[in-house]
């Protein structure tokens, strides 16, 4: 077998693991009801398709393990590493983010490794590759409409955080400012009593008076 279709193969077998690995991740981690059903779809999906491959394989006595598979390996223990380190509405923008990223990735190399397997006769195997193709791309238009939604969640997340934060802070000034107006108020309450017993006096019998003169002129 070619060599550069080899190294196609371990690649994918290596690719597979992964989202099944970070499928497993996402089921547990995930807080969004539709990245938890994708993530279960990758575990699916992805373990399915590395068991064909694995099986053709070893009927083509291909070896799945080795350099490119190992060096794919690392790169993805890396990503998930990142992703692994978030939690609610983030985790879910951050495992969708990568999703997309890595769908991307392997629709192209699936395609140039069944028109590889077509052109070295392999027919079988670009058949299988071509499913696995057809497969990924559903994968990757399904991840880019979730993705959609995990952006805007996980703004509301931050912009809900950010505006109890201001809340705090506008509660804590208007707690000051009442305080001042009952420390003012207090001392005018305070004045008005030390005045009112010179002033109420006069005000009131001059008041009454002035009204029953009123009512004797009238009579």
């Amino acid at each position: 077998m070619d060599k550069s279709l080899m190294e196609g193969l371990q690649k994918l077998h290596a690719a597979n693991q992964a989202e099944v690995q970070m499928g497993q991740m996402g089921e547990q981690m995930a807080q969004d009801p539709q990245v938890k059903q994708f993530a279960k779809q990758m575990v699916d999906d992805h373990g399915k398709n590395d068991q064909q491959l694995t099986s053709m394989a070893q009927t083509m006595g291909v070896q799945l393990t080795g350099k490119a598979f190992e060096d794919k390996q690392k790169d993805h223990q890396k990503e998930m590493q990142k992703v692994q380190g978030k939690s609610g509405a983030e985790f879910d923008k951050a495992y969708m983010d990568r999703m997309v990223k890595d769908h991307e990735k392997d629709v192209k190399e699936v395609d140039k490794l069944a028109k590889k397997a077509k052109d070295a006769k392999q027919t079988e195997l670009a058949s299988m590759l071509e499913q696995t193709h057809s497969k990924m791309q559903s994968h990757l238009d399904m991840a880019k409409q979730i993705q959609k939604s995990t952006k805007n969640e996980a703004k509301s997340a931050s912009s809900g955080s950010s505006s109890s934060m201001g809340t705090g802070s506008s509660s804590s000034g208007s707690s000051s400012t009442s305080g001042s107006d009952s420390s003012s108020k207090s001392q005018g309450t305070g004045s008005s009593k030390s005045t009112s017993p010179g002033t109420s006096s006069p005000s009131t019998s001059s008041g009454s008076s002035g009204t029953s003169g009123g009512s004797d002129t009238t009579k």
